[in-house]
């Protein structure tokens, strides 16, 4: 009951939407809000959405747990992969140049 209680409200926001075209944008955004809003929290007190909330809580508390790494541990590995990144640019460009040259040599065409 409270799935298409959710979905009607859906369904009567799309309804509206296209009804009241000519209506100003920031009214069509204020009352998707509200649409959202109430069908979000209709959703939230059937079982699945009681299990959407239990695991919300749950991830929180991992997420506490976590040991996050320091600024300069963050930049340090920030730049490594960088360097990481530029270094594997110029392996592929070195391998694409070499086979465009290969390529050139075995068809006798110039490659630009």
């Amino acid at each position: 009951m409270k799935w298409g209680l959710a979905l009607f409200l859906l369904a009567a926001g799309f309804f509206s939407h296209y009804f009241f075209s000519a209506a100003a944008i920031p009214l069509k955004i204020i009352g998707w809000i509200i649409i959202l809003t109430a069908s979000a929290g209709i959703l939230l007190t059937t079982q699945q959405g009681k299990q959407v909330i239990e695991f919300a809580k749950e991830a929180r508390v991992e997420l506490r747990k976590v040991v996050w790494p320091s600024r300069q541990e963050a930049l340090q590995i920030a730049f490594i992969v960088i360097l990481m990144v530029f270094i594997a640019g110029l392996c592929l460009w070195g391998i694409d140049s070499a086979l465009i040259w290969f390529i050139g040599k075995m068809t006798q065409l110039k490659i630009v």
